[in-house]
């Protein structure tokens, strides 16, 4: 049955799967919280690092950094992400860029999202 919702279509109607829940509280917020949240953010301009994620053999740590151009010693930790793998992992790839937030570090260094599009 769980195989029926394993389709972005159907992955959150779980009431035929007999699972119950006494709420849906995430981080102290109900769903209704966290929507009007994520939509806030939503709101705002925002940049995005993009990657095309796929297998390449191996396990890497990825990091990222942000910098002015002005100054290259300004540069700093924008985040970053793990890839599992190695030599025995069968193929895959990612249909669609990941993608990954930097707004927050960016503006940590004095760039705006508008600064970066102009």
């Amino acid at each position: 049955r769980t195989r029926e919702h394993a389709l972005p279509s159907s992955v959150f109607d779980y009431q035929d799967l007999d699972y119950h829940y006494d709420n849906f509280d995430i981080g102290g917020q109900s769903l209704d919280e966290m929507e009007e949240e994520i939509k806030g953010i939503q709101s705002k301009p925002r940049v995005f690092v993009g990657f095309h994620l796929k297998s390449i053999g191996t396990s890497a740590n990825i990091l990222l950094s942000a910098c002015r151009s002005e100054s290259k010693s300004s540069c700093i930790l924008a985040g970053g992400l793990a890839v599992l793998g190695g030599p025995l992992e069968m193929p895959w790839e990612f249909d669609r860029l990941y993608k990954y937030d930097i707004t927050s570090n960016l503006r940590a260094i004095g760039i705006e999202p508008e600064d970066v599009l102009d």
